[in-house]
């Protein structure tokens, strides 16, 4: 079985395109009341592909697929054929995976904890083989690795069901023996993670 990331590097992780978002944005946006959005979409998303990635990762329903090919694809563009990418792309990032990371709070909030999880985990799985990718020590990508952990362990603290944690854990599972052997940077909070997950099924 391909790991994910290498699922993801078969359709292709250096050209994302960004702008086949904008439609289904604008069809998002205008049933808001608030046409702001849409305006703001439409005056400068559509020529600004940063403003673009972080309307689509508030607004736009994501799985755990596609969460992790807009971040991936959002750093690739940040690096733009780069192996390293700046100081600045990195603070960039941070900015995008926030918004996914307030999208999966406020998932977390309506008890929708498989949904909240999946983007946590495409913000983990799209970051940590991006770490030695960096011009400084990094300390943006650890920021936005260890609020996404903590994050995960916090949601898992709030499950009373057994069958959403089992879930939980089978899926969480699946993601740490799936990932490339040299993109593995963060062993040990992952080992944390599965260690609460499977102290909670006890």
């Amino acid at each position: 079985m391909k790991s994910e990331k290498m699922r993801y590097i078969d359709v292709g992780p250096f050209y994302y395109d960004i702008k086949r978002h904008v439609s289904a944005l604008e069809k998002v946006l205008g049933a808001l009341p608030d046409k702001g959005y849409l305006t703001t979409l439409k005056e400068y998303g559509v020529h600004d592909y940063r403003l673009l990635y972080k309307m689509a990762a508030r607004f736009l329903p994501l799985s755990y697929d596609e969460g992790l090919s807009l971040v991936a694809g959002f750093i690739a563009a940040e690096k733009d054929s780069e192996d390293i990418i700046t100081e600045y792309g990195e603070i960039e990032v941070e900015k995008l995976t926030d918004v996914l990371m307030q999208r999966a709070g406020s998932l977390r909030e309506v008890d929708e904890f498989i949904a909240a999880a999946e983007l946590a985990l495409a913000v983990i799985m799209a970051v940590e083989p991006e770490v030695p990718h960096v011009y400084d020590e990094g300390i943006t990508y650890q920021t936005i690795l260890d609020d996404a952990f903590e994050f995960m362990k916090e949601l898992v603290a709030e499950i009373d069901e057994a069958e959403v944690l089992e879930k939980l854990h089978e899926m969480t599972v699946g993601h740490f023996e799936n990932r490339d052997p040299g993109d593995c940077y963060y062993e040990s909070q992952f080992e944390e993670l599965l260690g609460v997950m499977k102290n909670r099924l006890m």
